[in-house]
């Protein structure tokens, strides 16, 4: 009984080792930055706006997924402006890897700096949010999915979120009415279901 628990041990370890063998070897071989006209392009046909990648992306695996990308911009809806729509100096967000294996997200921590975001209505009632959102171009909202998503049965938790030298700009031609919050943060903890 004794040497069957040892062998399983010495088992149990190597495949631990060969996994995290292999984790180091994915987040070395594998640079994200080599895919940054891919997920523009992904951006442009999904949305129609212009995503633009000017800072690093970075990919770590363990002990947690890390993700972060340096600056970006994303453009404004048509009619609204040149302005880009949204601006930051860097995200990052934190995934627990081996909750993912059981269907959980935990999301110990999202991280959003120099935020920048330009939100507008123009006269006729509409937002240059509205595309991004799943509304339609004239305010209403689109329809919702039906059936089964694998995404909604997913557990999703996320630990922190912290925004940190955000300015926000409200126009709105509607109204004439503009207010601007400037030095804006926000740290929160333990949001998720419950």
């Amino acid at each position: 009984m004794n040497r069957t628990l040892k062998i399983l041990g010495i088992v149990a370890g190597v495949v631990v080792l060969l996994f995290v063998a292999l984790l180091v070897a994915v987040g070395m071989l594998f640079n994200p930055n080599d895919y940054k006209s891919e997920i523009t392009a992904a951006v442009q046909k999904a949305t129609g706006r212009q995503l633009t990648l000017d800072g690093d992306l970075e990919l770590a695996l363990f002990p947690t997924i890390r993700i972060a990308v340096g600056s970006a911009t994303l453009s404004n809806a048509p009619g609204f402006g040149n302005e880009p729509m949204a601006r930051i100096d860097g995200a990052e967000l934190r995934l627990g890897l081996l909750p993912l294996l059981s269907r959980r997200v935990e999301i110990s921590q999202a991280r959003l700096t120099g935020l920048e975001l330009n939100l507008a209505r123009d006269a006729r009632g509409r937002d240059n949010w509205q595309d991004l959102s799943g509304g339609t171009a004239e305010g209403g909202a689109a329809a919702a999915p039906t059936g089964d998503s694998a995404a909604a049965n997913l557990d999703r938790s996320i630990g922190a979120v912290e925004i940190a030298d955000a300015r926000i700009v409200w126009n709105d031609a509607s109204t004439g009415s503009r207010w601007e919050l400037t030095d804006f943060g926000l740290e929160a903890d333990g949001f998720g279901p419950g």
